[in-house]
């Protein structure tokens, strides 16, 4: 019995990763940018270049992407579609369904949050950095 657990165990935690790993395939997909329109239940959102890197280099733009809001989806940092203007910086899970894009969540993204790192302010210099006086 005991020689059987630990290949029963291995399997098992085996079977758990590989669905974990397809559901994230198969499941839901994702997209930052700003939007670009807004109607009644529907986003248009210009991706961001930073955040869009495996895209082929040679596209100038990535194509907007339309996501669909109902009942169900989820509103994070806003109350609602309402509070959302065009401009605004949004992240969206979605999933694709019947040729159009249903959004699971919606959450709205501080203009500073995604700095680059080259962008980044310099500490400060402090009297531990800097070189002892000459006397």
């Amino acid at each position: 019995m005991k020689k059987l657990l630990i290949p029963v165990a291995v399997c098992a935690i085996s079977l758990t990763m590989i669905s974990v790993g397809f559901a994230g395939l198969f499941g839901g997909k994702s997209i930052e940018g700003k939007i670009e329109n807004i109607s009644a239940n529907t986003l248009t959102i210009q991706e961001d270049q930073a955040a869009n890197q495996a895209a082929d280099q040679a596209a100038a733009q990535a194509t907007p992407v339309s996501v669909e809001v109902n009942q169900d989806t989820e509103f994070k940092d806003v109350d609602s579609l309402a509070g959302l203007n065009q401009g605004d910086r949004v992240k969206v899970d979605y999933e694709e369904d019947q040729n159009r894009n249903l959004a699971k969540s919606i959450s709205k993204v501080e203009e500073g949050a995604q700095q680059p790192a080259a962008e980044m302010e310099k500490p400060a210099e402090t009297e531990s950095n800097q070189q002892p006086a000459q006397y």
